[in-house]
């Protein structure tokens, strides 16, 4: 018996950085996409993922808002938040540390990096158990 696949929740308003990484992510969890990041209440309690990859800038909601929410709501906070956004200033990367995140990644980002992070994340061994990078 296997276990069951990881769940990654992916919030972002670009549809090419939601298209790649439901191509790249597919294979090996439980990916569901939104663009819309105000869905992120109902997404959370339908899907119960066990990470959240955010952008930090989207229309009506911001990523930094939405990880400030999850990691003050005592059901989520331990749910894993990983940022990629296109602010690299240290004062955004910053504001997203400390709003919660467990990481900031910005773009354009290495698959390589992504894929690293998500496992260091998800407390996955790192030992090339994608394929090749």
């Amino acid at each position: 018996m296997t276990a069951p696949r990881k769940k990654i929740l992916v919030i972002d308003d670009d549809d090419g950085v939601v298209e790649l990484f439901q191509e790249m992510l597919s294979p090996h969890y439980d990916v569901r996409v939104h663009s819309n990041g105000l869905e992120f209440p109902r997404l959370m309690i339908e899907f119960q993922p066990d990470l959240v990859i955010l952008d930090v800038m989207m229309p009506w909601v911001n990523g930094y808002d939405i990880c400030r929410s999850i990691k003050s709501n005592p059901a989520w906070k331990h749910t894993p938040v990983l940022f990629t956004s296109n602010r690299k200033r240290p004062e955004d990367i910053n504001l997203g540390i400390s709003r919660g995140a467990n990481g900031y990644i910005t773009k354009p980002f290495s698959m390589i990096e992504i894929r690293l992070k998500i496992k260091t994340l998800l407390k996955e061994p790192t030992d090339g158990a994608f394929g090749p990078l």
